[in-house]
């Protein structure tokens, strides 16, 4: 099949978390310049519509279960045939190295489709870029563009950003749960050391003296940010003995996150959504990792965003946070 002569509407079919759809924006730009005068449809699953709305080049967000809701193939079906008959897909990229992905490429009726692949996952794919070992160890970033390679674009430009246009809702809402907590006059240092997996949080014990720690240091409070894991390790610091931060855990949506990320003054997280928020919103952060992925997942500009690595995740401690800090 050949290429289409004009391209005016391209689907990103990309089922991706919050760190995944940032580290997506290069190929959101790269097609926006090669085809100014397209529109770009991001097409993911639920959770990640309030993510992609924050891409600046993106036009629209549609969804799709994957899953099929109750287990149902159908939805997924009836998901892709809405897209298919509201959108006139040209071209899809299809980021997802997966056979699910490159069908729901074809399912929403892209008339040309290419994408990343390894083996036996690139049957609907009219070209295709093949993963190698080398790519798994490549920044995400870099490994993600390779779904323009089989079209022949690419950028050595990595820089990121998103939207900051917030609702006024949204941003009311947070200036007021900080100013509720007489935490307004404060410098505040975010603090993300949950994530849903187990293996990258950061100790709740190590935590507490952190924040009392922070304490110490006139002018500074911290405000302890994340989902439903956040929640019991913020639970789980009162049991120990500290109480003496703002609990913003599982209390924002995806937006008003990324407008609480910009209120602070530095961030301390694990490798979970907020690291990458702050990278693209330039909010000095220190970001702990306990496996060698931070080559893969890490911030690509270490000057302003400081990692530390190490696989003996008990033996981080509160202090050598804090001097990475430098308050």
């Amino acid at each position: 099949m050949g290429f289409p002569k004009k391209i005016k509407k391209i689907a990103i079919v990309f089922g991706a978390k919050i760190g995944d759809v940032v580290s997506i924006q290069p190929i959101c730009r790269v097609l926006k310049q090669a085809y100014p005068d397209s529109e770009i449809v991001f097409v993911t699953w639920p959770g990640a519509v309030r993510i992609a709305e924050l891409l600046p080049e993106v036009d629209y967000v549609e969804t799709f279960d994957n899953k099929g809701r109750g287990k149902n193939p159908l939805i997924f079906l009836q998901d892709a045939l809405k897209i298919r008959l509201k959108h006139k897909i040209d071209l899809a990229v299809v980021i997802n190295e997966s056979s699910t992905y490159s069908l729901t490429a074809f399912l929403i009726g892209a008339k040309y489709r290419i994408g990343r692949h390894k083996s036996g996952t690139d049957i609907f794919l009219h070209k295709k870029y093949s993963l190698t070992k080398e790519d798994e160890g490549s920044h995400v970033i870099q490994n993600y563009l390779k779904a323009l390679m089989p079209i022949g674009l690419t950028t050595n430009d990595y820089s990121l950003s998103l939207k900051t246009d917030f609702d006024l809702k949204d941003v009311e809402y947070i200036d007021k749960l900080i100013e509720g907590s007489g935490y307004s006059g404060y410098k505040l240092i975010g603090f993300s050391p949950s994530s849903a997996l187990e293996h990258k949080d950061w100790i709740p014990e190590e935590g507490k003296r952190f924040i009392d720690l922070i304490n110490q240091i006139p002018g500074y409070k911290v405000v302890l940010i994340g989902e439903f894991i956040a929640q019991e390790y913020a639970k789980k610091l009162r049991e120990i003995g500290t109480s003496d931060f703002l609990d913003l855990a599982q209390k924002t949506t995806v937006k008003q996150f990324a407008y609480l990320v910009q209120k602070f003054h530095k961030l301390v997280t694990v490798d979970t959504g907020s690291a990458h928020l702050a990278y693209v919103y330039n909010i000095p952060s220190v970001v702990l990792f306990f496996n060698d992925l931070y080559k893969i997942w890490g911030p690509m500009n270490t000057n302003l965003h400081k990692v530390i690595y190490n696989p003996e995740k008990y033996s981080v401690k509160a202090e050598e946070i804090i001097k990475e800090l430098n308050l």
